[in-house]
């Protein structure tokens, strides 16, 4: 079985303080826990503090973790 890993850098917008990021990355994890293969995150109200055009993504694959 292959697996792959999902790693996402970006900025946060301007003017967003670093309380509002925390809250907003840790209100996305219900929308996942019960998804089969995912560990963390969704998108949703994440999206709207995140810089989009810093946004680099990156996936790497693996046999075994």
């Amino acid at each position: 079985m292959a697996f792959v890993t999902e790693i996402v850098l970006f900025r946060d917008r301007p003017g967003v303080a670093v309380q509002t990021m925390v809250e907003a990355a840790e209100g996305s994890r219900p929308a996942l826990a019960g998804q089969d293969g995912t560990i963390d995150r969704d998108a949703g109200r994440f999206m709207q503090v995140i810089d989009g055009p810093s946004v680099r993504l990156y996936h790497f694959r693996s046999r075994s973790l």
